[in-house]
C-alpha cells in the first residue's frame, strides 16, 4: 500500500503497490466492497477487505455492512 497527499483536497489517496486478490480500491463515488474479501499475503499476512460506512447503496446496505463487520470480530481470534 502506498498513500499519496492530495495538497489541493487535502486528503490522502491510498494505492497498492500490487494486486491483493479480488480487493479492489476505488476512488469512485460508488460503494465497491459488498461482503468482506479475505486475502493472503506472501508473507503470510491476512487482509480482510471490508465494506466501508456512509454506503452509496443505501440502509440496507448499511446494516448488513455493520453485520459482517461485527462477525468478523466475533469469529476471528486474532485481529489487529
Amino acid at each position: 500500500m502506498k498513500a499519496t497527499y492530495n495538497e489541493g483536497q487535502g486528503t490522502y489517496v491510498i494505492e497498492a503497490e500490487k494486486i491483493l486478490g479480488d480487493i479492489k480500491i476505488s476512488h469512485d463515488p460508488v460503494s465497491e466492497t459488498k461482503i468482506p474479501n479475505k486475502c493472503e499475503t506472501d508473507e503470510g499476512l491476512i487482509i480482510w477487505d471490508c465494506p466501508g460506512f456512509e454506503d452509496t447503496n443505501g440502509i440496507v446496505q448499511e446494516i448488513a455492512n455493520s453485520f459482517y463487520i461485527q462477525r468478523l470480530f466475533e469469529i476471528s481470534e486474532n485481529i489487529k
